[in-house]
């Protein structure tokens, strides 16, 4: 690092002085104590009152702030290197053809901050952060940012997402393969100093092969799907008519089918084979394949309906989500979120790897854990009774609260639940009769049951019922 850098890295409060040539590399910062020690890669701090005639490399203050510039000189030195060893490293990955997911992780901890990997059409490859963070993408297009120069792009905190951020091209041989994009909201505060690294990560990413324009061309089917998919608003009558410009098949009401993409399988098979089996065309997005299922209003689709799907799924270790249904394309965004929300939401549920996962089935699970991360505490959504009976098993050694759930968890039926918790039919009567008659559960109630699908769905995501693995029952 150059001294003028470093220097450049102090805080504007400290008084300094030093005289000599800024250009000069150095690798540390000490304290002057011997003359006759000194060597030419290390800068030194001594104090205001020492004599001017040293040689070497030395910065003047007063002898109170020696300790602290020291410590900020210490510290941009160890970050340079830091930041040295890392772009080595991403050249490394760059040159062997390293996944992009894997190139943007490695961005991210250069910068330390929020990272995309763009193509030339903005359209998202890979990202390091924060899943909200996703709102930069709104921002690019608010802001009508396309086809930009050689120069690093500044963008400032608008109604869409109020925090700056940093756009670098990347270019081989003068032709535009893509972009990085970079959030500054993480801590990284220091705008210029990010888009010094940008710059350098650019130049490396120019040889990533990840962003080669040699790849499929987009069908226009796509290109509106991901239009769609990257927070551009459409009402339904639009998404009605564009969905008859492009010829997508008209049905009642569609879903959304979802698969998370294993970097290291071939990638156009994976699609064909999916294709093949679902009958529908398949499209990739944001590290997704995803199909657009569309059926009669009354039909339900569940596993069954691609017993096929399944064995693929286990064979190539991947799982499928499915959105909740919806009726116009204007929700497409809204639908494949939740498709890639339902599979680790239905394994932290039930603790199985549940290969096709439904979120029509995990709605009040989604919504319980949201009021979690907004602060509310589970257990503000329980019946009365429900808490009692926790309490009571907590006092007495008890399993109550296990038994209700189980119950609850396979629908009300006898041979099913005792078959979960291992127990006689006879042991379950006998446990449901306590529940009904010593804590008032009312399992005959439609609305009171509904309480207690609730009650147990909370209890559940809390780790109080233990194994819930065992004793969840069918999502049907």
């Amino acid at each position: 690092m150059t001294i003028e850098k470093l220097l450049l890295t102090l805080d504007s409060g400290i008084n300094y002085y030093f005289y000599g040539s800024t250009d000069i590399e150095v690798y540390a910062a000490e304290k002057l104590e011997d003359t006759e020690t000194m060597t030419p890669d290390i800068l030194y701090v001594t104090d205001a009152y020492a004599s001017k005639d040293s040689p070497g490399n030395v910065l003047y203050a007063s002898s109170s702030d020696i300790p602290i510039i020291l410590k900020q000189l210490r510290c941009s030195i160890s970050r340079d290197y830091q930041i040295t060893s890392e772009l080595n490293h991403l050249n490394q990955k760059v040159l062997n053809n390293v996944s992009l997911q894997h190139i943007s992780d490695t961005c991210r901890a250069l910068l330390n901050t929020t990272i995309f990997l763009l193509d030339e059409q903005f359209s998202l490859l890979a990202f390091s952060g924060k899943n909200e963070a996703k709102r930069f993408l709104g921002s690019i297009s608010a802001n009508n940012i396309i086809g930009k120069d050689t120069s690093i792009t500044y963008l400032p905190a608008n109604h869409i997402c109020p925090y700056d951020a940093v756009l670098a091209p990347i270019n081989n041989n003068g032709k535009l393969l893509g972009y990085i994009l970079s959030s500054a909201w993480e801590g990284a505060g220091n705008i210029k100093g990010i888009s010094d690294v940008l710059h350098e990560i650019s130049k490396i990413l120019s040889n990533c092969k990840g962003f080669s324009s040699s790849r499929t061309p987009i069908s226009k089917r796509q290109q509106y799907l991901t239009e769609l998919l990257q927070l551009h608003s459409i009402d339904a009558v639009t998404a009605k008519q564009k969905q008859k410009e492009l010829n997508f098949p008209e049905h009642d009401k569609y879903f959304v089918l979802s698969f998370k993409i294993n970097t290291d399988k071939k990638l156009i098979f994976m699609r064909d084979t999916l294709q093949t089996i679902l009958k529908e065309e398949v499209y990739e997005y944001n590290h997704y394949f995803f199909a657009i299922v569309g059926c009669q209003i009354h039909k339900r689709i569940s596993e069954q309906t691609y017993p096929k799907l399944l064995l693929f799924l286990k064979e190539n270790d991947m799982y499928a989500g499915m959105s909740n249904g919806f009726l116009d394309y204007s929700l497409l965004r809204t639908a494949f979120e939740q498709s890639i929300t339902a599979p680790s939401l239905r394994q932290y549920i039930s603790g199985k790897e549940i290969r096709f996962c439904r979120y029509e089935d995990l709605i009040l699970s989604h919504l319980l854990e949201m009021a979690f991360q907004k602060g509310i505490p589970y257990r503000s959504f329980c019946h009365p009774n429900v808490v009692n009976i926790e309490r009571y098993d907590q006092e007495h050694g008890t399993e109550y609260l296990k038994t209700l759930s189980a119950y609850v968890y396979n629908n009300l039926r006898l041979s099913e639940t005792a078959s979960k918790l291992y127990i006689h039919r006879n042991t379950l009567y006998h446990r449901i009769n306590i529940l009904r008659e010593q804590f008032g559960i009312d399992f005959d109630n439609p609305r009171e049951f509904m309480k207690l699908q609730i009650s147990c769905t909370a209890y559940g995501f809390i780790g109080e019922v233990k194994n819930t693995n065992q004793i969840f029952g069918p999502m049907d």
